[in-house]
């Protein structure tokens, strides 16, 4: 049998296809996912719309139902 370390989120998209362990205390680690519109961006517009969802209630709910927590 393989084993490996991977994302909460990935579990979460993986589904029933593979089993998985909690490690004890791994909420205490922390990533961080930078998100900023490129100032020289050709769709400054459609960048902005990206981060006002990720951003929204919305953009929360969707993030925490694939296995993050919300920004």
């Amino acid at each position: 049998m393989d084993a490996g370390l991977v994302y909460h989120s990935d579990v979460v998209a993986a589904g029933d296809s593979i089993d998985s362990i909690v490690i004890p205390d791994a909420d205490l680690a922390t990533n961080t996912y930078p998100i900023a519109l490129l100032k020289d961006g050709s769709n400054q517009a459609g960048g902005q719309e990206f981060i006002d969802l990720v951003l929204s209630r919305t953009g929360h709910a969707e993030l925490r139902k694939r296995g993050f927590r919300g920004p």
